[in-house]
Order: structure tokens, then sequence, then C-alpha cells
């Protein structure tokens, strides 16, 4: 079982392969029927390499949060449960640097079971450094719209608390998961958002 070595907790992105297999067990084990394949895991960080921040404990990730751009039309879909996650493609870091994205889907949040000793703190660093992060990114654009699935009952009760309102029962999307969305007129109501949650 790891200790909580906190000095040595830092934020990054993805940059090699091997972590991208790290996380995407770590996912799969925390989603189970609702986590990607690999392929469609690594095709994702191919194309946007930035989507997930990870929280590190040296080499070791700990926790993730995922984060990316998509198409408006395939955003729509998704959140109609017309589309599965498994046929969504993520906007590549090369066109969200010319032209800013409104239309973004958070993929999930994973810890690390050993993480949940540690008290809130890490995984609080991880959202309030990731989520202020992104919401300042010039590949962000005015107003935003957020959607996220959530298959466990303290996945919605994380959404609700950032304000996302549920859109779409399981029954209705096609991996059996609730689907929340929010939309955030300007980085200054974004901002104050997440202030107001304590970040």
């Amino acid at each position: 079982m790891l200790s909580p070595p906190r000095s040595d907790l830092h934020i990054q992105s993805l940059t090699t392969l091997e972590q991208l297999q790290q996380l995407w067990k770590i996912d799969k084990q925390a989603y189970v029927d609702c986590s990607l394949e690999f392929d469609e895991f690594a095709q994702w960080w191919t194309l946007y390499p930035l989507g997930s921040q990870c929280l590190m404990s040296g080499n070791d990730i700990v926790a993730s949060i995922g984060i990316y751009p998509l198409l408006q039309d395939q955003w729509q879909a998704f959140c109609s449960g017309t589309l599965p996650e498994s046929s969504l493609v993520p906007v590549s870091l090369d066109r969200c640097e010319v032209s800013p994205q409104h239309y973004w889907y958070a993929s999930g949040i994973v810890v690390i079971e050993e993480l949940r000793g540690w008290g809130a703190s890490p995984l609080k660093t991880l959202l309030q450094y990731a989520l202020s992060g992104w919401l300042s990114s010039s590949h962000v654009a005015y107003p935003l719209q957020l959607c996220a699935v959530a298959e466990y009952a303290i996945g919605a009760k994380i959404l609700n608390h950032f304000g996302l309102v549920k859109q779409c029962d399981a029954a209705e999307m096609p991996n059996g998961c609730e689907l929340y969305s929010i939309s955030l007129d300007s980085h200054r109501q974004a901002l104050h958002l997440l202030k107001s949650k304590g970040l």
C-alpha cells in the first residue's frame, strides 16, 4: 500500500505510452463496462494529449480527470443518447490551437483505492489545478458546454456538486450511465463556480 508522500505529489498530463497504459488499467477497474478499450483510449490521447490530467506520486498515477473537446454534432448526438462514447472522436490538439472549442466531455475522475485513505486534500488539489487550468486554456471557447456521465451514485453526487444537471437517465444512454451537463457563459462565471465550491 502506498503511503501519502504529499511533498512528492505533482500534476501533469500523460507523456508516455507506459503512463497511458497505467491510467487505462485504473480507469478499467473503476468504470468496468463504461470504460473505453485501450485502442480507443490511445486514440483519444493521441488526438488530444492534454485531455487527461493526472495527480502523480513519483512515477505512479494516483488520480486523474479526463476532459476532451468534441465537435458540436458529436456532442449533441452523445447527449441525446444516439452516439455511444466509443464512437466519440476528440478534436485534435492542432485544431484546438487554431480554433478554441465550445463543446467538451468530462470522461471521468478516477482514483486508486489507496488514495481514499489520504483524506480529501490530494483529490481537491487535482480538481483545483486541473479544472482552473482547463477553464483558462486558450483551447476553451465561451459559452462553454460540458457533459459527463455517472456510473455510480458518488459520481452523480460530484457532478451535482459542481452544478451539472441530469439530462438523461441511464436507460436512455448506450452505456447505461446517467448523463449530466452544464452551460457556462463566460470564463468569469466558470471561475466563480470553482471558487464557490472551495477550489
